[in-house]
């Protein structure tokens, strides 16, 4: 998807700079027959204005393309296929739904089963960063299944510990969850030096939200 954004872009910036210094020679309708710029503008329009877009319209389709990510943007609350919004912890706060087929109370594994899995796929992205395949999978499936399911334990959460240890808990789960979209971003952006920062971040989050709901 990034390399076919990439070529758009190139052949947008081709097509539009081939055109934009194309030649005319107008017929002058200023005084005595002089060419004015309006006349310039006019007789290259005619000829090179379409073909000019249209490249222009390449180059901003390629860009968009480039940068398109499989549903994931870091900190700009973008949708993940099927799973939780970036930003879903703020969200379920609100009582609102964290996933476009899950809503609140419908989770099945115990939510101290959740943070043990997502701690363990986070161990195996950090011993081999260069991985690239093996941490898109564990990414999505943290941000599409382990997000959400944890988040629909809200309630349950508030009720067995109240409000003041589920929000010093699900602050902690937010930073975990705020730097697996920036590995995915590192990644997906030709930075993959960066991705082992993110999840040393996303561990340090998901290690204290363990030890608050285990305490």
């Amino acid at each position: 998807m990034k390399t076919a954004g990439y070529a758009l872009f190139v052949a947008g910036v081709i097509v539009s700079s081939c055109f934009a210094a194309r030649a005319v020679s107008p017929a002058g309708s200023g005084k005595d027959g002089q060419v004015t710029p309006a006349d310039r503008i006019g007789a290259w329009a005619g000829v090179a204005g379409v073909p000019f877009g249209m490249g222009v319209v390449l180059m901003v389709a390629g860009g968009l393309l480039a940068r398109r990510r499989r549903g994931v943007g870091a900190g700009q609350g973008t949708e993940r296929r099927g799973g939780a919004p970036e930003g879903a912890v703020d969200r379920a706060s609100e009582g609102q739904r964290v996933g476009s087929d899950r809503i609140i109370g419908q989770a099945h594994r115990d939510p101290r089963r959740i943070v043990g899995d997502i701690r363990e796929k986070l161990v195996v992205i950090a011993a081999d960063p260069a991985a690239t395949k093996t941490i898109f999978a564990s990414l999505d499936d943290i941000v599409e299944n382990d997000v959400a399911e944890f988040l629909e334990h809200r309630q349950a959460l508030i009720d067995e510990r109240g409000q003041a240890k589920f929000a010093e808990k699900i602050g902690h789960f937010a930073e975990m969850e705020r730097n697996v979209p920036r590995a995915w971003s590192a990644i997906t952006d030709g930075a993959p030096f960066e991705v082992p920062d993110c999840i040393e971040r996303a561990q340090l989050g998901i290690k204290m939200a363990d030890e608050v709901l285990g305490s």
